[in-house]
């Protein structure tokens, strides 16, 4: 039995405040990501989920191989 933890793409930009967007960025660094989505509840969220793929982090994850939703 295990833990399984995921991201909000959102957190890998500053939309949630530089604090969250760093604790996502040393999970990220630490291979504990499994999962990465979205919270997208408005229009706008839209086009902060456009910045998402500029992040190194967001690189980093995709290109790991970890993700078990490689689908994102």
């Amino acid at each position: 039995m295990g833990v399984e933890l995921q991201v909000n793409a959102l957190s890998l930009t500053d939309h949630y405040g530089k604090n969250i967007r760093s604790i996502a960025e040393k999970l990220i660094e630490k291979d504990m990501i499994d999962f990465i989505g979205t919270d997208i509840h408005h229009v706008r969220h839209l086009e902060i989920l456009k910045r998402v793929p500029e992040s190194k982090f967001f690189t980093r994850l995709v290109d790991s191989g970890l993700l078990k939703n490689q689908s994102f």
